[in-house]
């Protein structure tokens, strides 16, 4: 039996409590959590409660972000053949939803996307994904919420001709992929400073720069931050299974954060459970694209 270890976080001081429970008018006990996540005053809290879009890291700070700029820029200007590939899960798919989406409607239309079956090819980077590639004439890979551990599968592509940029958020092994580029806040050479965000994150961070670089107007870009907070807030919540048959599409909107949370146990337990499911994402409106 695996034995777990608690990690607890340190009690933030009584001053601190009483402080933000008389003058945001919670309980004690929001305000301790308040208190062991660095809140200590009012404006603190507002800025907790309240971020804005310009409380947005620098995606430069993360480590191989401007090699990936470079070889994405690279394969739009030589209009090479893309391949977004993604997990099955929610963070998987609505990281393709977004990347994808993205990049088809306003940069790059010579791309397609790629989501492993569950079942006959497993988590994460496949062979079979790769050998599509290769077979195909794709020029790079982007995958994301996936790739961080798959040292074999991005050399065996590489020897065929296939680059890589990966976008993952899990720990990475005692070897990184030679990839192009390896995103990852996790790695221990990267300065990002938030380490905790999901795949979705990472693309979406990836498109930022992109972005930055080609002078492309970013309000173009926010409306896929709905399918960034489902990848997060999905990744928390696993709900009953439902039967379905495996051609049926789903359509799902995701006009603002009341319905995240319903919209991502519907997208994870279908993705998780059966392979052949497809889904149609909007967010606010927009056509995001269909998995």
């Amino acid at each position: 039996m695996v034995e777990k270890r608690w990690n607890y976080k340190k009690l933030p001081s009584s001053e601190i409590v009483d402080t933000l429970s008389k003058e945001l008018g919670v309980s004690y006990e929001i305000a301790t959590l308040l208190g062991q996540r660095g809140v200590g005053t009012f404006d603190e809290a507002k800025h907790f409660f309240r971020p804005s879009l310009s409380d947005l890291h620098d995606p430069y700070l993360m480590a191989d972000m401007a090699i990936a700029v470079e070889r994405l820029s690279k394969a739009v200007e030589q209009n090479e053949k893309i391949l977004i590939y993604g997990d099955y899960d929610v963070d998987g798919t609505t990281s393709v939803a977004m990347f994808y989406g993205f990049l088809q409607k306003y940069i790059h239309q010579n791309i397609e996307f790629y989501i492993p079956d569950r079942y006959a090819e497993g988590y994460g980077v496949s062979q079979k994904g790769i050998e599509y590639a290769a077979e195909n004439g794709f020029a790079l890979i982007v995958s994301l919420d996936c790739g961080i551990k798959s040292v074999d599968k991005v050399a065996w592509a590489k020897e065929h001709g296939v680059d890589f940029i990966i976008c993952d958020h899990h720990r990475p092994g005692d070897e990184l992929p030679d990839a192009v580029a390896v995103l990852d806040p996790k790695r221990e050479d990267c300065l990002y400073p938030f380490k905790e965000l999901t795949g979705c994150g990472v693309g979406f961070k990836l498109l930022q720069a992109y972005c930055q670089v080609k002078d492309i107007d970013v309000n173009l870009l926010l409306p896929y931050l709905d399918l960034v907070n489902g990848g997060k807030v999905g990744r928390r919540w696993f709900g009953e299974q439902f039967n379905v048959d495996n051609s049926q599409t789903f359509d799902f909107s995701i006009p603002n954060l009341d319905v995240t949370v319903p919209v991502q146990i519907k997208v994870n337990t279908a993705s998780r459970s059966f392979g052949n499911s497809s889904f149609n994402i909007k967010a606010n409106g927009i056509d995001l694209g269909t998995l």
